[in-house]
């Protein structure tokens, strides 16, 4: 029962609700039963729900009472209805396994198409420049760090920050300076002087 109640924790997770089927084993026929599960999950629902012709289901409504009678008529009693269901699943094992192997083999087949010797040593030489590029941008960033640094520029932050901070203090007294510079001559100029 654990898998039906991830089953819900799972649907409510994405916000809508489970899609749970019901079917009667052996309605229409026993033959048929697997198929119609099967089109079931491909169809979207949750949770399969199989339930075993009886000949008293009086709790059910007619649609299933109706595929009880007929599943029954049919021959669908509990144990030929499992044996068949058995058989089925085996053969739809079977069928997922040769799949399995068929898609393995398609993979390596396309694997072969896409990675051929020459496209793999492409990838390696590209490797090998990209590597080889990284490491002549490392060298530039070093040696213009150094230029700057000889400029008294400094390629590190704090100083290049510290040296503006300066630059700004500097430019600040010089042009409050030259105000009180140009008051002084306005006030000698009236003094006429």
């Amino acid at each position: 029962m654990d898998h039906i109640r991830k089953t819900f924790q799972r649907c409510k997770a994405e916000n809508r609700s489970a899609l749970v089927t019901y079917v009667t084993a052996g309605f229409p026929t026993a033959e048929e039963t697997p198929d119609i599960l099967l089109a079931m999950e491909k169809g979207g629902a949750d949770i399969l729900e199989l339930g075993a012709p009886f000949t008293d289901p009086i709790a059910d409504g007619p649609t299933i009472q109706t595929s009880n009678t007929i599943a029954l008529q049919n021959g669908g009693k509990h144990g030929v209805v499992a044996r068949s269901l058995e058989l089925r699943a085996a053969e739809v094992g079977l069928a997922a396994r040769r799949a399995e192997v068929e898609a393995r083999m398609v993979a390596m087949a396309v694997e072969g198409d896409v990675y051929t010797p020459e496209t793999v040593s492409a990838l390696t030489n590209y490797g090998v420049h990209l590597r080889d590029a990284r490491v002549r941008v490392e060298e530039s960033i070093r040696r213009l760090e150094m230029e700057l640094e000889g400029y008294g520029v400094g390629a590190q932050r704090g100083q290049a920050q510290a040296q503006e901070g300066r630059m700004r203090e500097m430019a600040r007294v010089y042009r409050a300076m030259e105000r009180e510079i140009d008051e002084v001559k306005k006030d000698l100029k009236r003094l006429g002087r």
